[in-house]
C-alpha cells in the first residue's frame, strides 16, 4: 500500500533554501511506499524539477491569512479540496503558516494528517498556538526553531530534523595552488536586507587589497543597488543568481554568512560545510548548533563588520587554518546533514502518524461525502462568483470613500491624456501572450512616442524578448511596479490585474469586469465571452479599441533573436535536416484535458515519415521529456527530439519547418504567428477552452475535432474526455497529409 503525501510549497522557484531542501526530500523519498504530489503558487524551477522526478504538480495560489480576500480564500480552499478528493491524499506536508491554515480547514472535511516543516526562526506570535493545534506533527530544522514550540509541545508532536545536502554532489574538491595573494571570500544566496550583506562589504573595504569577494544571488533589487554603491571601488564582484553554485563555492577560500536575523538553518552554511569550507557566520543559535565547537572561533556578532574583518584577517595571515579545518568540517556535515539519512527520518514521522491514524479511524466521512455529492467544481465556481459580487459591492463603497479622501490616483478622461508612460499587463500563459501581440502593436501604433512597459510571467518572457513595440519587460512574479504611469491596460480579466492597474498610479485604467475589482478601473469591458463567443485575439483588441486604437491589423507577431536563429541553424545542421521537409509535433500541454494520447501521436508521426516523406521533430518542455521519450519508444520510425529549449529558440526552429501538428497550446500559437500551416487537435465543444476562443489564428490551419454532443461542458468536471479520446490517428494524419499536399510538401 502506498501513502499519498501532498507537499505544499509557498514558492515556485528554487532561489530559497527551503525549496531546495524540499526538492531533495522529493528526490530521495522512498517511492515504493510514498507517492508524492506537489502544490506550488506559480510555475518555476521547483515545479519543473518536480515534474522531472515524475511528480504530479498542481499550480494553486493561496490567499493571505491576514487581510480579507474572500475570492482568493474560496478559490484556494476549493482547489485544495479538489486535489485531496481526486488523489486520496493521506498526509499534507506544508512549509508555511498560510498553507497550514488551509490544510487545517481541509481536515474538517477529509481524513488527512497535517505536518508543517518549520524552516525559519522568526516568531509567529499567536499563530504558533494555531499551528500546534492544527498540525499532527511539526518538523523543525534546528533546536532554535523548535524552541518556540517547547512549552506548547504537551503532546510530543515536535521533531528536529536538520536540512540536508547531497554529500556525493557537494564533495570537497582538491584545490589547485592559487597564485593570488588575496583571500577569496564568497556569499551565495538571496540578496535581502535580513542577510546583512553590508556587514560583509564594510569588512572587506576595511581590509583593503588583501581580499577579494563574490556576492552571487538575486532578490531585493533596490537593496542590491545600495550594496553596489557601498562596494564601489572595493574588490567585490556581484554576480547574478544561478541554480547551481557548487563550482563557484568550491573556488572560494571562505564562505561568509552575515545575516542580521536568524534563518532557521541556512542552506549556504550546510552546503559550504559539505565542501569542507570554513564559514564565518553571524552569532545565532542555529549557526552555533550547526557549526559546533570546532568552528565557534569563526562566529561574530551580527552586524559587526570589525569583528568579521578580524576573523578574515586572521585566516588571511594563517592560511593553513583552511586545510586543517576542512576534514572536521566535512565530517560534521556527513554526520548531521546527509540527505538520504535525513529523508529516512522524515519518513519515520510519516510511518508513525499513519500507524496512529489507522488505529483511530474516527474520520469525518460524513462531511467528505457531502462535498463529494455536491460536486466540488460547480460548488467552487458558484462560491467564486458570489465572492466576486460581494467583493465588488464592498470595494465600490470603499473605493468611493478613498476618492472622497483623495487617496490613490486621480482619474482622468482619456481624451485629455497624452500618455508618456503606458503599462500593459498580460500575466498568464505563453499562448495568451502570443494572442495579445496584435493588441500590443495597436497600442504602440496609437502612441508611437510613449514608453510602453509590458508585465508578463517570467516563463513567457522570451515570447516578447525582442518585441520592438515594448520598451521594458516587467516580471509579474514579483509584481514590483512604479506608480507614475499615465495609462494602464490589462489584456485579460482578473482581480489581481485590476489591482495592479490601480497600483500603477495611472489616471486611465482599462480592464475587464466580472472577475473582481471592476471598481478599480476607469474604462471597463465586460467579460461576456460565454454569452458572446469570440476569439482571444478579438477579446484583447477590444481593450485597445476602448482607447481609440485601430483594429485593422489583427495578425500575430513574434520576433526572432539572433541567439534563436543561430540555434535553429545549428540544430538543423547537427540533425541532418537541411533541405528536408520538416514537421514539428508538440504532444504536450499544461492541462490534461487539452492533451491527445501518446499512442496517437506516435502513429501519426510514423505515417507522416513513411507516406509523406517528411522528417519529424518532437518538441516539449523539460518537464515533458518523459512524454517525448515514451512517444519515440512507441514509434517504428526515427524522430528527432527537441526538449527543454528556450521559447526564442522554438520561434526560430518553427520558421524552418513546413507544418505544426499538435494540441491547442502555446507552441501552436507560436507556429501561427511564425506563419507555418497548423493542424490542431481539440475537443471541448462548449466551454471557454474550445477552439472558438483559442483556436489557430492564421490562414492555413485544420481543426481535428470529435463532436460527442456535449454542450456547456466544463473540462475540470469531465472525467472521461470523450471528445479527445474519440479522435483517431487516421483522422489526424488525413488532416496533416491534406495540409502538406496543399502546400507542396
Amino acid at each position: 500500500m502506498k501513502y499519498n503525501i501532498l507537499y505544499i510549497s509557498s514558492f515556485g522557484s528554487l532561489q530559497g533554501g527551503g525549496q531546495r531542501s524540499l526538492l531533495l526530500l522529493l528526490k530521495y523519498l522512498n517511492r515504493d511506499i510514498f507517492a508524492p504530489l506537489l502544490i506550488v503558487p506559480q510555475e518555476g524551477e521547483l515545479s519543473q524539477s518536480a515534474r522531472d522526478l515524475n511528480i504530479k504538480v498542481f499550480v494553486l495560489p493561496f490567499a493571505r491569512i491576514r487581510g480579507i480576500n474572500i475570492i482568493g480564500t474560496v478559490f484556494g480552499f476549493a482547489g485544495l479540496c479538489a486535489i485531496l478528493r481526486d488523489n486520496k491524499v493521506d498526509i499534507i506536508h506544508t512549509d508555511s503558516p498560510r498553507e497550514t491554515f488551509y490544510a487545517g480547514l481541509a481536515k474538517l472535511f477529509f481524513p488527512v494528517l497535517v505536518i508543517i516543516h518549520l524552516r525559519v526562526s522568526d516568531t509567529l506570535g499567536r499563530l504558533e498556538r494555531m499551528l500546534y493545534r492544527v498540525c499532527d506533527s511539526l518538523i523543525a530544522v534546528s533546536s532554535s526553531v523548535a524552541g518556540r514550540f517547547r512549552e506548547l509541545d504537551t503532546q510530543s508532536k515536535l521533531r528536529i530534523i536538520y536540512n540536508a545536502v547531497e554529500l556525493d554532489v557537494f564533495q570537497p574538491l582538491k584545490q589547485m595552488e592559487r597564485t593570488e595573494k588575496e583571500l577569496l571570500i564568497g556569499y551565495f544566496g538571496r540578496v535581502e536586507r535580513r542577510k546583512g550583506l553590508e556587514t560583509l562589504i564594510n569588512a572587506v573595504r576595511s581590509i583593503g587589497s588583501r581580499v577579494k569577494a563574490i556576492v552571487q544571488g538575486s532578490g531585493d533589487e533596490e537593496y542590491r543597488e545600495e550594496l553596489k554603491r557601498l562596494a564601489a571601488g572595493s574588490p567585490i564582484v556581484f554576480k547574478e543568481y544561478a541554480a547551481q553554485v557548487r563550482e563557484e563555492m568550491s573556488a572560494v577560500d571562505v564562505v561568509v554568512l552575515p545575516s542580521v536575523l536568524g534563518e532557521g538553518l541556512s542552506r549556504l552554511l550546510i552546503e559550504a560545510m559539505a565542501l569542507g569550507k570554513v564559514v564565518a557566520a553571524s552569532d545565532f543559535p542555529e549557526n552555533r548548533e550547526a557549526m559546533g565547537e570546532d568552528m565557534a572561533e569563526f562566529i561574530f556578532p551580527a552586524g559587526d563588520a570589525a569583528a568579521l574583518a578580524a576573523i578574515l584577517n586572521r585566516i588571511n595571515t594563517e592560511r593553513n587554518i583552511l586545510s586543517k579545518k576542512a576534514p572536521s568540517v566535512r565530517l560534521r556535515a556527513e554526520r548531521l546533514f546527509d540527505a538520504r539519512k535525513n529523508t529516512r527520518e522524515i519518513e519515520l514521522v510519516y510511518y508513525s502518524l499513519m500507524a496512529e491514524r489507522e488505529n483511530n479511524p474516527a474520520l469525518k466521512e460524513i462531511c467528505k461525502s457531502i462535498i463529494m455529492c455536491c460536486g466540488l467544481g460547480k460548488t467552487a465556481r458558484f462560491l467564486r462568483s458570489c465572492g466576486y459580487a460581494f467583493f465588488d459591492i464592498a470595494g465600490t463603497v470603499l473605493f468611493s470613500a478613498l476618492k472622497i479622501l483623495r487617496i490613490g490616483p486621480k482619474d482622468r478622461a482619456l481624451e485629455k491624456e497624452k500618455p508618456e508612460k503606458i503599462l500593459i499587463i498580460r500575466s498568464d500563459r505563453v499562448g495568451d501572450l502570443v494572442l495579445s501581440t496584435p493588441a500590443i502593436r495597436a497600442v504602440r501604433n496609437k502612441f508611437p512616442q510613449a514608453r510602453i512597459d509590458l508585465m508578463v510571467n517570467d516563463y513567457a518572457r522570451d515570447i516578447v524578448l525582442s518585441n520592438p513595440y515594448v520598451n521594458k519587460l516587467l516580471s509579474a512574479d514579483n509584481a514590483h511596479i512604479d506608480n507614475d504611469y499615465d495609462l494602464a491596460i490589462a489584456l485579460h480579466p482578473g482581480l489581481r490585474q485590476n489591482y495592479l492597474l490601480w497600483k500603477s498610479g495611472a489616471g486611465v485604467r482599462v480592464g475587464y469586469t466580472g472577475w473582481g475589482g471592476g471598481f478599480l478601473l476607469t474604462h471597463r469591458l465586460k467579460d461576456d465571452r460565454i454569452r458572446r463567443p469570440r476569439h482571444e485575439v478579438e477579446f484583447t483588441l477590444e481593450a485597445a479599441a476602448l482607447i481609440g486604437c485601430s483594429l485593422e491589423d489583427k495578425t500575430l507577431e513574434v520576433f526572432e533573436t539572433e541567439e534563436g536563429r543561430q540555434f535553429s541553424i545549428a540544430f538543423f545542421r547537427d540533425n541532418r535536416l537541411e533541405g528536408q521537409d520538416v514537421v514539428i509535433i508538440h504532444p504536450g500541454a499544461r492541462q490534461r484535458y487539452v492533451r491527445w494520447n501518446k499512442a496517437g501521436f506516435a502513429a501519426v508521426a510514423d505515417k507522416l515519415i513513411q507516406e509523406c516523406k517528411v522528417k519529424v521533430i518532437l518538441t516539449g518542455a523539460e518537464s515533458e521529456r518523459t512524454l517525448i521519450e515514451d512517444i519515440m519508444s512507441m514509434m517504428r520510425e526515427e524522430a528527432v527530439p527537441c526538449v527543454g529549449i528556450r521559447l526564442t529558440q522554438l520561434i526560430s526552429l518553427m520558421k524552418l519547418c513546413r507544418m505544426y501538428l499538435g494540441n491547442i497550446t502555446g507552441p501552436l500559437h507560436i507556429a501561427a504567428a511564425v506563419g507555418i500551416p497548423v493542424v490542431a487537435i481539440t475537443g471541448m465543444k462548449g466551454s471557454l477552452d474550445d477552439a472558438r476562443y483559442w483556436g489557430p489564428w492564421c490562414k492555413d490551419y485544420a481543426l481535428v475535432q470529435k463532436d460527442t454532443g456535449c454542450r456547456q461542458c466544463h473540462p475540470s468536471d469531465c472525467r472521461d474526455l470523450a471528445c479527445m479520446h474519440g479522435i483517431t490517428a487516421e483522422e489526424v494524419f488525413a488532416a496533416g497529409r491534406k495540409m502538406l499536399d496543399s502546400h507542396g510538401a
